[in-house]
């Protein structure tokens, strides 16, 4: 279960992939709702995409609050 609200996501047929503002990014069982990995990516998801071939989840993650609002790209292995 994600703490915040969902920003992203990504529906695959057999998994969602959810980006949180909480700073994590979930990867689910589509069938069954169970979470089978966790990434912490420590700061709001804003966005999540992946790779063409499914082997990489790419996430845009800032905090829009912060004054200078760095953001960070990142790829994840799946």
């Amino acid at each position: 279960r994600q703490t915040g609200y969902v920003t992203a996501v990504v529906f695959t047929g057999e998994e969602i992939v959810t980006g949180s503002e909480d700073g994590t990014v979930r990867v689910w069982e589509a069938g069954t709702g169970k979470a089978t990995r966790t990434i912490t990516v420590g700061v709001p998801v804003q966005d999540v995409a992946l790779s063409p071939d499914g082997e990489l989840i790419a996430t845009a993650a800032g905090d829009p609050t912060r004054p200078n609002r760095v953001g960070l790209v990142a790829l994840w292995d799946r």
